[in-house]
């Protein structure tokens, strides 16, 4: 899931994405963009505008506008990535069985 790098001006920042206060990480680091938009997806749908837009202001540039642009999982979408985060043995099974 390769994302977007961080915004280099941000490197001693942190962020903690709203509604998900125990994802706070490092700023500076391809890592940390990739964690803040896992993060995003892993909230109920109806939180992930919101957080998504206070993510965006925390960056600059491309980095931000590419946030923003970040598209709110449908159900299904979600309730697969629910599956991969919380459950990945069952994840792995279906992706191996069909």
């Amino acid at each position: 899931m390769s994302r977007r790098p961080a915004h280099p001006a941000a490197q001693d920042a942190e962020v903690t994405v709203a509604s998900y206060p125990s994802r706070t990480v490092p700023r500076g680091s391809t890592d940390s963009i990739e964690s803040d938009i896992d993060a995003l997806y892993r909230l109920p749908p109806g939180d992930f505008t919101a957080a998504r837009g206070t993510l965006a202001k925390t960056l600059t540039g491309e980095s931000a506008r590419k946030v923003r642009a970040l598209k709110k999982p449908s159900a299904v979408p979600w309730a697969v990535n629910q599956v991969y985060w919380q459950a990945r043995p069952i994840y792995e099974h279906v992706l191996k069985e069909g």
